[in-house]
């Protein structure tokens, strides 16, 4: 007599639920079922991340987010500080040509 591997009947190992394999979402994984799976995921991206936040790493979100906000504020210094924005824009403009355009962008948007 031959069993499919799908009418196999299995237990996770975490929870206790008993489930077939056919039953699997993501891979075959005879330990766990899909929701501890999915939550052995969620808990070893957190811990990655929180390496990366140990060693310093920022990640491309945040540095992308900070970016944008510096760059408002700058477009802001404008109508305010006409002074202050020329030294600090003409900073950015030589280290990035790209990122000063994109204040100017910022401005002719408030304009």
């Amino acid at each position: 007599m031959t069993v499919a591997i799908d009418d196999i009947i299995k237990v996770c190992v975490r929870c206790g639920v008993i489930y077939t394999a056919s039953e699997l979402f993501a891979h075959y994984n005879d330990l766990y079922c899909n929701k501890c799976m999915r939550m052995r995921g969620v808990v070893r991206s957190k811990i990655k991340a929180a390496e990366r936040r140990a060693k310093g790493i920022i990640p491309e979100s945040k540095r992308r987010s900070g970016r944008r906000a510096y760059h408002t504020r700058l477009a802001r210094l404008y109508f305010n500080d006409k002074e202050r924005f020329k030294r600090l824009y003409e900073a950015l403009r030589l280290r990035s040509s790209g990122r000063a355009g994109a204040v100017t962008r910022i401005i002719n948007q408030i304009k």
